[in-house]
């Protein structure tokens, strides 16, 4: 659609976008596809457009949420376990039982 207004054939005809998320989290939702189908369907491995856009890699290192002034220290705390566990399972690292990740204790209430 840029590319029409702008009459520009670069990406997005030239205009700067930004995409943001965590691209380990879900895979597209495509009806009857295989995975690898799901996995090339994402913005990483859609190649034509991934190879034509300069990419600026931020890492957020501060969970802001934690920094709230609202939150109790025990609601801080059960959060902060929450990430952490959340970043572990993103990473590989979450602990498995027979391939099964294992959740914290407490984690469905």
């Amino acid at each position: 659609m840029f590319r029409d207004i702008t009459k520009i054939e670069q990406p997005f005809g030239g205009k700067v976008v930004i995409f943001s998320g965590d691209f380990r989290q879900l895979l597209p939702v495509i009806p009857n596809a295989n995975i690898m189908e799901c996995v090339r369907a994402t913005l990483p491995h859609s190649t034509a457009l991934w190879d034509a856009i300069r990419r600026n890699h931020v890492v957020l290192t501060t969970n802001m949420r934690l920094r709230s002034t609202h939150l109790s220290d025990a609601d801080k705390a059960e959060m902060a376990q929450f990430s952490k566990f959340l970043l572990s399972l993103g990473n590989g690292t979450a602990p498995t039982i027979n391939g099964q990740v294992q959740l914290p204790l407490g984690i469905a209430k």
